[in-house]
């Protein structure tokens, strides 16, 4: 991870895995090449947080402008750590602002097949996955924080895509972008209960105890592509970037870092 990004520049991420692919495009964005300052210094893509609207509107076209595309076609869920979903249909595109904000109200995943149109999720720690399916020509864009992961976020996608574009789990291709990392993401007993209820399956697979600490930690990573792998995506098909928010809090927003007062950067695809 380098530090030495010029903070005028706009430096996106990719999933290796993804850059084969000439029917999609998509990035996940870091906070240098904005306009917010301060906490929110300086690629603040989030719209609910106290940021200047002013900067926050600056930053995304910004964005918009690096991508080549209009700000208009990039969407954003409200997103609520809920374990709801929304396919987004060319009605749905073609609907007015609020009629489209309405819809998104109280949603942490967004599927679509329509093509010339990014889909979008921000995050801050919580895990942002990108999914694929290279056979169907769908893709989904998903915010999986804890809450989220219990709740089916993830399942809840892939089983919607199977439902409405009879997706084949084996032909969708998913990446788990940047995000807290197990090592420093400590966490209380209702965490622990909540996941051990969701998932007894493999409870013990994404806790580990720190010797140094006795604390439980937990691997946000693992628990998203286990829950994956059970419902038939191919392991070889699941790309970790690896890359942990909280360590890398100069590169990416991170809201344990920070203290709950920061930015969000957001992770995207789109079908040519």
């Amino acid at each position: 991870m380098s530090n030495s990004l010029d903070k005028n520049e706009i430096k996106l991420y990719h999933f290796e895995s993804f850059q084969s692919f000439k029917n999609i495009e998509h990035y996940i964005s870091t906070r240098q090449g904005g306009h917010s300052i301060g906490a929110y210094d300086s690629l603040n893509l989030g719209k609910n947080t106290k940021d200047n609207p002013e900067n926050f509107l600056k930053n995304r076209l910004a964005l918009a402008e690096k991508l080549v595309s209009e700000v208009d076609k990039m969407t954003f869920p409200q997103q609520t750590h809920s374990g709801n979903v929304k396919v987004l249909n060319e009605h749905f595109f073609n609907s007015t602002t609020q009629e489209q904000d309405d819809f998104l109200r109280e949603t942490d995943a967004i599927i679509t097949n329509v093509k010339k149109q990014w889909i979008n999720v921000l995050a801050a720690d919580c895990v942002p996955i990108l999914l694929y399916d290279s056979e169907k020509e769908v893709v989904a864009a998903i915010h999986a924080g804890w809450r989220s992961c219990v709740q089916g976020i993830l399942q809840n996608t892939i089983d919607l895509m199977i439902r409405t574009f009879q997706s084949k789990p084996k032909s969708i291709k998913m990446g788990i972008g940047p995000s807290i990392s197990q090592k420093n993401y400590e966490v209380g007993e209702e965490v622990v209960s909540s996941f051990k209820d969701a998932f007894p399956q493999f409870h013990e697979q994404i806790f580990s105890n720190f010797k140094t600490d006795r604390k439980a930690h937990l691997d946000l990573w693992t628990a998203n592509k286990l829950q994956a792998i059970e419902k038939g995506i191919p392991d070889s098909n699941i790309e970790v970037l690896g890359i942990c928010t909280y360590e890398n809090h100069d590169t990416f927003f991170s809201s344990r870092f920070d203290k709950g007062i920061t930015g969000r950067f957001a992770t995207g695809i789109k079908l040519n």
